[in-house]
């Protein structure tokens, strides 16, 4: 495992953000048009119902989008040169059978044929794994997860 490893995921992670983004900012824009090109009728219900469901939609869009924003600004804040003994936000962990990137709540990825967890240290993992140093051994949901490596 290397740093150049940890480089690659956070770059792949703020990539797969960005492209996040970008589909949102679409789909706002276009919500938007749709809703400002839409006329009441002489169906009143039917415009307010659709108008309301458009606005849904379009919290629901710009809430993502904020969450996006805020990840990358959590991403923004990893130093790549800072080493870890313990396990502590921005640490990359090899263990018995996984990879866990201490950064965010995003889920799996995969980097150089590797199956990376991108987890955050409020998960329960991320709780469980926090603090702890290479050799130690910890038990969560059942497994046994041994740290071989901490970067």
């Amino acid at each position: 495992m290397s740093f150049e490893l940890k480089e690659r995921i956070l770059q792949t992670l703020i990539e797969q953000i960005e492209q996040k983004l970008a589909q949102l900012k679409f789909a706002i824009d276009d919500i938007k048009v749709s809703r400002n090109d839409q006329t009441k009728s002489s169906a009143g219900d039917k415009y307010e119902t659709s108008r309301a469901m458009m606005e849904q939609e379009l919290l629901k869009l710009e809430t993502q989008k904020q969450q996006s924003l805020q990840q990358l600004q959590h991403l923004s804040k990893i130093d790549l040169n800072k080493t870890h003994d313990k396990v502590a936000f921005g640490s990359l962990v090899e263990s018995t059978n996984q990879f866990y990137f201490i950064s965010i709540g995003y889920g799996k990825i995969t980097v150089d044929d590797k199956t990376i967890f991108v987890i955050s240290l409020n998960s329960p993992l991320g709780k469980a794994l926090e603090g702890k140093e290479k050799g130690e051994t910890v038990m969560f949901k059942n497994l046994r997860v041994k740290l071989f490596t901490i970067l």
